[in-house]
């Protein structure tokens, strides 16, 4: 399957955009490829662990101010 996919992302990759005459493998390497940096080598470290519940609307609330969605299989089970 990994290989069947991989087949599809190349010939994805090497068609040309609509209206334009390049591909996205072309755009990527004649202009995007140069100005991308090493990663970090330091790991991120998590700050805190929160847990929270969706309410109806779809939404979680960490903080009176902070309010994040979530998507619909989340949500919770209408009876």
């Amino acid at each position: 399957m990994n290989a069947a996919i991989g087949a599809a992302l190349e010939v994805h990759n090497n068609g040309s955009l609509t209206g334009r005459k390049y591909s996205r493998r072309t755009y990527f390497e004649d202009v995007e490829k140069e100005v991308l940096a090493p990663l970090n080598p330091i790991r991120y470290q998590i700050k805190k662990h929160s847990m929270a519940t969706v309410g109806k609307d779809g939404y979680i609330r960490l903080r009176e101010d902070v309010h994040f969605t979530v998507f619909q299989v989340y949500l919770p089970v209408k009876n």
